[in-house]
């Protein structure tokens, strides 16, 4: 194992942009290993700014902090390779690169947990056992937080080679200014902890962008899994019924429909009654006879595509816009749960492999007559792709020599992570990240427009007065909900 030691030094905060060398305001000292990371003001330094999304540019400017050899972790455990950090107030941001993709939080039993272990001031200590999916502090497992009370967040959510997340420590009383120690322990270890200084104001609080449709927007795709049928739930329907007028769509994709009494019929009634646009319109409803509750709705008929296979995942549906434009729509929705290789993987891969065979078949204009004018529609693919195990679902259906759709990122409606999950209240949940996804026909058929996750819980009262919104609406389900808007 390579140590690679640091001090981190402290200084002020600059929120300019970048330096003109590119360097981003770190720079080595000549000292070894040490690094000195620019500190704004006198220095010059510039702030980070990282989105927890699952893409590493922004860490690009960002020096490795600590370096380790491979092939030296717990046999079936990550092994680290490389440790970044920064921070912003409070808020710590890590990276982790490992030789090979692996899940942190699942894995088959006796898999070595990896561990981050935070030594913060006045001898307090964090650890975060991804495994486990359990926070501690002082090296008391008795002593345990939730996801929410340290705002945690982790990308991807599959099995991969390099993990992003966010640590805020402000409730342990970490301040800006303080020094933290980082290690990981468990499948894998450094030679010694990292020290870092947190030596950047916290972010900015960010503004909510627009919400609204470009004026030359198409059709608006709403996509939402209600958690066991929030729409009709009593205790959750007027919170789910605001999120889904606020999102005014054309076209909603909604998953988890569950409740025996659920129809087609009664989630149309409850559309209609909902009146996101407020012109008392009637609704056409889907919903997957195979009774997970996979619905999609919208103003225009729809033409259910005929499944070449049982293995479910998915509903599909043919429809014509009222401007005469023909687009297919795909809710996925596969089963939960597993690590790369499990059962529940393999299960998942192959109901997202048979919706890749259905894309084949409607190209290849195997449907029959009644879908002939639908051969080369483009599609929308959206929904909760539970993506927990491997990232084989998104791969099918993004492989150019297949159904060719590429993948929109969409980020918040106020700041730019683009989680869609929070976990409950609960010590043992998995950790907040994403797992609802949108993938499309690529431009010039698709052309995107504006497109975000909608999370109640962070706009502030004027844009929540305008949407019509209460805070705690987005509680009402375990996802957030999902708006792209598309010009054909």
């Amino acid at each position: 194992m390579l140590l690679a030691s640091l001090v981190l030094l402290a200084g002020g905060c600059s929120d300019s942009s970048p330096s003109p060398d590119g360097s981003d305001g770190a720079a080595r000292d000549g000292g070894g290993d040490a690094v000195v990371e620019g500190g704004g003001g006198d220095g010059g330094g510039v702030a980070p700014s990282i989105a927890i999304d699952g893409l590493f540019d922004d860490w690009a400017a960002l020096p490795e902090l600590a370096s380790d050899a491979s092939g030296d972790q717990q046999s079936g455990g990550f092994d680290v390779v490389s440790l970044r950090a920064t921070s912003r107030g409070s808020v710590l941001y890590l990276s982790l690169a490992g030789a090979a993709a692996l899940n942190l939080f699942s894995g088959p039993a006796g898999a070595p947990a990896l561990r981050v272990e935070l030594s913060l001031p006045a001898g307090k200590r964090l650890t975060i056992d991804l495994l486990a999916h359990a926070i501690y502090q002082d090296g008391d497992p008795a002593r345990t937080l939730t996801w929410g009370d340290i705002a945690f967040l982790i990308a991807p959510t599959y099995a991969a080679e390099r993990y992003e997340m966010r640590v805020d420590l402000a409730r342990l009383g970490v301040k800006r200014g303080d020094r933290i120690g980082i290690d990981v322990a468990g499948a894998d270890a450094l030679a010694a902890p990292v020290e870092l200084d947190l030596s950047y104001d916290a972010e900015p609080t960010a503004t909510p962008r627009d919400s609204g449709r470009a004026a030359d927007t198409t059709v608006r795709v709403v996509s939402l899994n209600t958690q066991f049928d929030g729409l009709h739930d009593s205790a959750r329907r007027d919170a789910i019924g605001r999120l889904l007028h606020a999102a005014a769509g054309d076209i909603y994709v909604l998953q988890e429909i569950t409740n025996v009494t659920s129809s087609e019929s009664s989630i149309a009634a409850r559309l209609k009654a909902i009146d996101p646009h407020g012109d008392g319109a009637s609704w056409n409803v889907h919903l997957d006879p195979d009774g997970r509750g996979r619905a999609i709705a919208s103003r225009s008929a729809l033409l259910p595509l005929p499944k070449p296979g049982q293995s479910g995942g998915y509903a599909a549906v043919a429809l014509t816009l009222p401007g005469g434009q023909r687009l297919v729509i795909f809710d996925i929705h596969p089963v939960c749960c597993g690590y790369a290789g499990s059962s529940a993987d393999k299960t998942r891969n192959a109901q997202l492999e048979e919706a890749a065979q259905l894309v084949k078949n409607l190209r290849g204009g195997t449907l029959g007559a009644s879908f002939a004018d639908y051969q080369s529609a483009p599609i929308i693919a959206i929904g909760d792709w539970n993506l927990v195990a491997s990232r084989t679902p998104l791969d099918v259906m993004t492989d150019p020599n297949g159904p060719a759709l590429e993948r929109w990122p969409l980020r918040n409606l106020v700041g730019d992570d683009s989680y869609t999950w929070v976990a409950p209240p609960a010590a043992d949940a998995f950790p907040p990240g994403t797992l609802d996804h949108v993938t499309h026909t690529p431009a010039p058929a698709l052309e995107r427009r504006n497109g975000f996750v909608l999370d109640s819980g962070l706009l502030d009262a004027p844009t929540l007065s305008a949407l019509g919104l209460q805070k705690g609406d987005s509680a009402a389900t375990d996802h957030r909900m999902l708006v792209a808007d598309f010009k054909l």
